[in-house]
């Protein structure tokens, strides 16, 4: 579950970068801070770590402790208050899962917190269209 959420979040940063590119030619600007280069450069080449292949608790701890310092540049280089309250609540919910004992209570952290992921996907969304329109 959680592994696929990672993909869609990749997907959707790809995809909002292709769509600033079309876009950044014909906007006039965003709203709100313009974000850092160096954040920009961490977003747009996204976590460095591949997925686990497994469906082993350990692998996937693993997995998340290896992208956590990912998550902890985007939220130290945010540009708004906004998105680095969101990916600080983020690294958060990584260090809990790092942390779990049994994939039952993991599983059920993922329920509880699936908002916090689907506002983190619109955020990063957001973020990449401001980062290209930099960019361009």
């Amino acid at each position: 579950m959680r592994v696929t959420t990672w993909k869609r979040l990749g997907r959707t940063a790809a995809m909002a970068a292709l769509a600033g590119a079309m876009a950044a030619p014909l906007a006039v600007g965003t709203a709100g801070a313009a974000p850092s280069a160096a954040f920009c450069a961490a977003l747009l080449h996204g976590p460095k770590a591949a997925p686990p292949s497994t469906k082993n608790l350990n692998a996937y701890k693993a997995w998340v402790k290896a992208e956590m310092p990912y998550f902890q540049k985007l939220a130290a280089e945010a540009p708004d208050t906004a998105s680095k309250k969101l990916f600080n609540l983020f690294v958060t919910s990584l260090k809990h899962e790092a942390s779990s004992t049994s994939a039952k209570t993991l599983a059920a952290y993922w329920v509880a917190h699936d908002s916090q992921w689907a506002k983190v996907i619109k955020t990063v969304a957001k973020d990449s269209l401001a980062c290209v329109e930099r960019l361009s």
